[in-house]
């Protein structure tokens, strides 16, 4: 395989915030769950389809799935209720990859609740299962390959 690219890479202050835009304009409230858990998602699938990551930071083996701690941190405030941040098109920070994957997957997603979402991303064999691996790898780093391979397996079915 080769390396992966990091050409156009954002923080993940700019992918939550284009998220919480797209899906403002779907007209759906968005906890701090769902935040943490599309942004993660956002990041597999540019990984999967472009061998390029999504954003800058790496993504963590906590309890209940992959988290991006800045992610968590902005938001943890909220608990469970909706995030009322003015959200701001981030359009202009990203390519059009990345815009279009973006919408492409807050679509797919639009429907499924934070739980839902953490269920997903941390099923049998997810790369967060084979680094968490029963609390062993708590808090430990998933590596970008892990989740490129995962996901590009995913995009080929």
């Amino acid at each position: 395989m080769q390396p992966l690219n990091n050409e156009g890479v954002v923080s993940s202050r700019v992918a939550a915030d284009h998220i919480l835009f797209l899906r403002s304009q779907l007209n759906l409230e968005t906890t701090t769950m769902q935040i943490i858990k599309l942004v993660y998602i956002c990041h597999g699938w540019m990984l999967g389809f472009y061998e390029r990551k999504l954003i800058s930071e790496p993504v963590e083996a906590w309890r209940y799935g992959p988290v991006v701690p800045s992610v968590y941190r902005r938001f943890k405030a909220y608990r469970g209720d909706p995030i009322d941040v003015v959200p701001l098109d981030q359009s202009n920070e990203l390519d059009d990859k990345q815009r279009i994957l973006m919408k492409t997957v807050i679509k797919e997603y639009k429907e499924y609740d934070g739980l839902e979402l953490s269920s997903i991303t941390h099923m049998k064999n997810t790369p967060w299962d084979k680094v968490y691996r029963g609390g062993k790898g708590l808090w430990s780093i998933i590596p970008n390959r892990l989740i490129q391979e995962y996901y590009a397996k995913r995009v080929e079915k």
